[in-house]
């Protein structure tokens, strides 16, 4: 636990933490509320975080290797737009990650703590209300 919050925020790790907290909330249930208030900040900060979408032009080699500087891993589409010619569409992939663990963390942690979750629904209905009326989803 020490190690995940020692990390910087945006370190690709955390997503296979939140794998492994997962497995113990399923463990300990109940008992895993005296963890969870020292990693729920992370937690909900993950689960907040924005998936960085970059549209690039072909030529814009700049960028492009702007991007590849960054220990992220990224997702790269091709479009052909007709008219404004070919654009690359770039998805960092490790903020899509752990956005989705760490809104499955909160789900496991809900259902497995049952009454040990209630000190954190207050905070938690913001980010869930924000995931679940987000304009591209249906």
């Amino acid at each position: 636990m020490k190690m995940s919050l020692s990390m910087e925020f945006d370190d690709p790790m955390h997503r296979a933490i939140f794998v492994v907290y997962e497995n113990v909330v399923t463990s300990l249930k109940e008992n895993f509320s005296m963890y969870a208030e020292h990693i729920y900040p992370l937690v909900i900060q993950a689960a907040n975080r924005k998936i960085e979408l970059t549209i690039i032009e072909e030529g814009d080699t700049s960028k492009a290797e702007s991007l590849n500087k960054n220990k992220h891993s990224y997702a790269s589409y091709k479009l052909d737009m007709k008219v404004d010619g070919v654009k690359n569409l770039v998805l960092n992939t490790d903020n899509l990650s752990q956005k989705i663990e760490a809104s499955n963390l909160i789900v496991q942690m809900a259902e497995d703590m049952k009454f040990a979750f209630a000190p954190f629904i207050e905070k938690t209905i913001p980010t869930i209300r924000e995931l679940v009326s987000y304009k591209h989803n249906k």
